[in-house]
């Protein structure tokens, strides 16, 4: 037996051999001036990103070019006497047509508009927002609108391949703010600050086997050289009185490169209010429950981040990064709540007032990163500490009035409740080419967390609720990724395990302790084949954990007269899978993605809701089966130099169920972006845009109705290098253009069905005016790898 395992390897070993033998592939592309008429003679000059030679040819006469290709990130220059010099971005083979423009100075620099803007890899989907004239004047939120498999609501809500299940990465490292708070961070980042968004689908082995069905890769700007202190400046001002404001700074000193930003909203009353009624007809008893409320959240929000970087020498760099989330908010809401017999009579009825009451957040991550790359080239060692710390603070005090047989004995309440996190992560990381087509990444990591959560509830009868939850998380990792590249063909094949214990303690002894040993293997798989220069096809497969938070595990019992909810301490992990295929079509002024996939999930974590004595009572069961199956297509066309269209669309078959309680919730969704743009006279930008939205289904009992939106944008660019940028965008949700809009929510399974409605502010305008200044020409510099934790879910 040992023989032919043997046997098996060697043949395994001699065939990844015999691909080597493939041809080494070439640079190609073509330089033409304004007129689209060939530049011969043309100088174009391969570099590595720090400027150094590594190759260069002219120009054929018919203004084509060949050079050989080179691994890993480079650029292209391409010059010529009497045209203006032009440097590109090269990562593929053919870099496509090259423009060389007159009567401009030769020492300016100017990126081609020719680039593609979107790149289709093993495991993700690079959009080039650099190359997206909108970034002058956006939020990186406006344009992950245009992102393939990325999906935003009105309201900036935020879906990645249809699942609202995501991780948000800011240079490769996770951001537990940016994941948390990704609708307000991203709102509030100039996109023009940003360089790529990469959307990796089928996260490998060595991004963990945890939590996310997605990552978003935020990549800061990446450029030469850089000359005093640099950065972009932004505010907005909507019509709702939500304002924003930032700044971006960036700063070199020889090796020393620093880096830092800041923002800052704040919540109005237009943008926050909210009015709504639910109606709930009780099965068993055949009562109905009605309830009105309204109300706003008042308040601002911050985030800070501070990231620097020193080059020792060229084979160690040392980079320490940290930032923080916070924000305060004055919660303001009222409430009325009756039920009601079969022949509508009214069994009780009371008003409830939420005074004296906030949340208030801070969320702080901190890293430290030492990289060493040894002799032989593309080989690397890593090693990283992850510091990630949130503090939830709440409280409420609860009055009720004008009670008619209320049906508990108390008249208010007050709930006081803290949550606190902290996270100690060790990784290293060894990162080896193994020979010109294969590499070999391994790793290891150790993680403890400590999560505790204080509940105290006082009521005005004298009883009193309290619980004092700790829950401690070790978790020990190894993983190994082999990556096969040659010629068209790029596979990547990754095997992950994690070992975890968790141990539970209730301080103030009101359950008993616990404690879990778990261990899980975690594969992945993912192959593509680049046809031709226009083609690509690639399929993956992905499994994933989701471990429970601390709002899911807290037992602490919240109770209200018609409502009584906790966690469950009892949770296991979920362990969905995923398959895709997926296909990319890239043409000069067309590109087209399609992409299938299915997802398989028989240990989820859901919802468990049920009546007892007419009160509704919500808990977390290992309850969830989930079969899904979505189509996404992305296209751009751009239809000439002036005008092109482009559509984001997602469309997802879920079906969940669970055999224990007998329920099933199947449903199709359809979401979709779709946008036209056009360049007036005068420089200025127009742009149309429609949606639909759809929250995606994800408990056996709710489904949501879809809405519309609308958008009209203009925008322009002003002074020289268009620094000064003006964007005036004007926004409505709701189909007859009112300033507010109604959504609705259906109750169909359990022991109660019912409907709730909500109003919300659904049309705004809004002005945004950015300001580069300074040199932008460098960032600061990254490690190739660092940590990723991305499994917990229910963190708050």
């Amino acid at each position: 037996m040992k023989a032919n395992n043997l046997f098996k390897w060697v043949c395994i070993l001699c065939l990844l051999n015999v691909a080597e033998i493939i041809r080494a592939q070439n640079i190609t592309g073509k330089v033409v001036d304004e007129q689209q008429s060939p530049v011969a003679f043309a100088n174009v000059v391969l570099l590595k990103t720090d400027s150094t030679f590594v190759e260069g040819t002219l120009s054929r006469e018919d203004g084509t070019f060949q050079l050989k290709e080179r691994k890993g990130d480079c650029l292209l220059k391409v010059t010529s006497v009497g045209y203006q010099p032009q440097i590109i971005e090269c990562d593929g083979r053919d870099v496509g047509t090259i423009i060389l423009r007159g009567g401009i100075e030769l020492d300016a620099i100017t990126v081609t508009a020719q680039k593609k803007l979107v790149k289709n890899e093993v495991d993700r989907t690079t959009y080039d927002v650099q190359g997206d004239t909108d970034a002058k004047s956006s939020s990186v939120i406006e344009i992950l609108r245009k992102v393939p498999f990325v999906t935003v609501d009105g309201h900036g809500n935020i879906k990645v391949n249809g699942s609202s299940n995501f991780k948000v990465y800011r240079n490769g490292r996770p951001s537990r703010n940016y994941t948390n708070n990704s609708k307000d961070v991203l709102s509030s980042i100039p996109a023009d600050v940003v360089k790529n968004i990469e959307v990796i689908t089928e996260p490998g082995a060595k991004y963990d086997g945890e939590s996310a069905d997605a990552i978003l890769n935020i990549i800061t700007n990446d450029k030469l050289s850089m000359d005093g202190v640099v950065g972009t400046a932004q505010g907005a001002y909507s019509a709702s009185g939500q304002h924003y404001g930032s700044l971006f700074l960036t700063t070199q000193v020889r090796k020393f490169t620093l880096g830092g930003n800041y923002s800052v909203q704040r919540l109005s009353h237009d943008g926050t209010y909210h009015y709504g009624d639910e109606e709930y007809l009780y099965k068993t008893s055949g009562n109905v429950q009605r309830i009105s409320d309204k109300g706003d959240n008042l308040g601002w929000l911050h985030n800070m981040e501070l990231e620097a970087s020193y080059e020792m020498n060229a084979r160690n760099l040392f980079s320490l990064s940290f930032g923080g989330y916070s924000y305060d908010v004055d919660i303001n809401y009222n409430k009325t709540t009756s039920l009601f017999s079969r022949n509508n009579t009214v069994i009780y009825s009371y008003a409830e007032n939420l005074h004296d009451s906030y949340q208030r957040f801070f969320d702080f991550n901190g890293h430290i990163d030492y990289q060493h790359l040894t002799g032989r080239e593309g080989e690397a060692l890593t090693f990283s500490y992850l510091l990630s710390t949130t503090n939830t603070r709440q409280r409420a005090d609860w009055v009720y009035s004008d009670m008619e047989n209320m049906p508990v004995d108390y008249s208010a309440f007050d709930s006081r409740k803290k949550n606190n996190f902290a996270e100690h992560t060790f990784q290293f990381d060894w990162e080896r080419p193994l020979s010109e087509h294969h590499q070999l990444s391994m790793g290891t990591k150790y993680i403890f967390r400590d999560n505790s959560s204080l509940s105290q509830f006082g009521y005005d009868n004298g009883t009193k609720n309290h619980t004092d939850f700790a829950h401690y998380t070790h978790i020990a990792a190894v993983y190994g990724e082999y990556r096969f590249t040659s010629g068209a063909w790029n596979a990547r094949a990754g095997m992950r395990y994690e070992y975890s214990y968790i141990d539970a303690h209730y301080k103030d002894g009101s359950n008993p302790d616990f404690a879990k040993h778990l261990g899980d293997w975690i594969p992945s798989l993912g192959i593509s084949y680049k046809v031709n220069d226009r083609n690509t096809l690639k399929l993956n497969y992905l499994s994933r954990i989701y471990r429970p938070g601390i709002s899911y595990l807290n037992p602490a019992v919240e109770e209200t007269p018609d409502e009584i909810s906790n966690g469950n301490p009892s949770l296991k992990s979920a362990h969905p899978h995923n398959i895709s295929l997926s296909y990319m079509l890239t043409l000069p002024k067309l590109t087209a993605n399609v992409s299938l996939s299915s997802t398989l999930n028989n240990t989820g974590i859901g919802e468990y809701n049920y009546l007892m004595d007419d009160v509704r009572h919500t808990t977390y069961e290992n309850n969830l089966k989930l079969r899904g199956y979505t189509i996404n297509t992305y296209l751009r066309w751009r239809i000439s130099s002036t005008t092109s269209l482009m559509l984001n669309n997602s469309v997802q078959h879920r079906k969940l169920y669970s055999h224990q309680l007998g329920l099933e919730n199947e449903r199709w969704h359809w979401t979709f972006y779709a946008q036209a743009e056009q360049q007036l006279p005068g420089k200025i930008k127009l742009s149309l845009a429609t949606g639909r939205n759809e929250s995606t289904l994800d408990n056996l009992y709710d489904y949501s109705k879809p809405t519309y939106f609308y958008m009209l944008t203009l925008s322009r660019s002003f002074l020289k290098e268009e620094r000064l940028s003006v964007r005036l965008m004007g926004y409505c949700d709701s189909g007859n253009f009112s300033r507010y809009g109604q959504y609705c929510a259906h109750t169909i399974n359990g022991d109660y069905t019912g409907e709730r409605r909500w109003i919300t502010h659904s049309r705004n305008l809004t002005l945004r005016v950015s300001y580069r200044f300074g040199s932008l020409k460098a960032r600061v510099k990254k490690t190739n790898k660092t940590i990723e934790n991305e499994d917990l879910i229910g963190r708050r």
